[in-house]
């Protein structure tokens, strides 16, 4: 089983954040022994697809750290736990939505459905089953689309 390296190390704000230097070392450790191996053998020392997956995570780890050490201030963590308990209020209101839209779907015989659409003045009631199915299905992938896109957005977030 692999042990993972939990050495922590704080910056000049004080905030404390994780230290990968041991895994990019061995990383770069790894890389260069191809490389010598490659020479001694003859062959082109070009970056190999190691050393760029090691430069890849070197960027993935200081953008990383970059986003932690950004917030600062209090006020401003407040600020983004607003934002987040939106997104969690949005999120919990579509997903009312979508447990209504699967109940009509189920309590539909195709006989008894309509659909009423109306603005100030004018009422249009829709009771054809082909259309009402076409509409629902609309509706159902628009709302998933939404839904998605907000659960990612709340997986996502950084306070």
């Amino acid at each position: 089983m692999e042990t993972k390296n939990k050495e922590m190390a704080k910056p000049s704000n004080g905030q404390v954040l994780p230290k990968n230097d041991q895994k990019l070392k061995e990383s770069e450790a790894v890389a260069q022994r191809i490389e010598a191996v490659a020479m001694k053998s003859g062959l082109k020392a070009e970056p190999s697809e190691a050393v760029a997956k090691l430069e890849a995570a070197k960027a993935d780890l200081e953008q990383r750290e970059a986003k932690v050490v950004r917030m600062v201030s209090a006020g401003d963590r407040l600020q983004k736990m607003e934002i987040l308990q939106k997104l969690g209020i949005r999120f919990a209101q579509l997903k009312e939505k979508d447990q209504e839209l699967k109940k009509f779907k189920a309590s539909q015989d195709g006989l008894q459905a309509k659909i009423l659409l109306s603005t100030v003045g004018a009422e249009v009631q829709v009771t054809n089953s082909e259309i009402i199915a076409k509409v629902v299905s609309v509706c159902q992938s628009e709302l998933d689309a939404l839904l998605s896109k907000t659960e990612e957005e709340i997986l996502t977030f950084v306070i």
